[in-house]
């Protein structure tokens, strides 16, 4: 998606621009777009972002004493072991492919 995009916003860029713009400030164009349009996400995430049922275990087996940061820690060392644990293949074929891609992409 974010590649597309990058590649449909540098066809007006280069079509309008002289290559000297293009070298001096051009090229920059498409990351400030980028940054910007990649806020929205993030922010959407955090709005819409429920505490885990894990979480809200921890919390009750503690009374409602956990700290936001010390069940994150928790949440993502129990996450990162069920994946180890689970679907090692899975995060190995994807890691191959998205490496795969990146060797594609230096050789164009």
């Amino acid at each position: 998606g974010g590649y597309l995009l990058t590649s449909l916003l540098m066809v007006p860029l280069y079509s309008n621009l002289s290559e000297q713009a293009m070298v001096s400030w051009g090229w920059r164009v498409p990351f400030l777009v980028s940054g910007i349009l990649s806020i929205f996400p993030i922010l959407l995430f955090a709005w819409e972002a429920k505490e885990t049922p894990r979480f809200q275990a921890l919390e009750e087996e503690e009374g409602g004493t956990l700290a936001k940061g010390d069940s994150i820690l928790a949440e993502l060392q129990h996450t990162w072991a069920e994946f180890l644990k689970d679907s090692w293949k899975g995060g190995l074929i994807a890691t191959g492919g998205m490496l795969f891609e990146a060797a594609l992409e230096g050789l164009g």
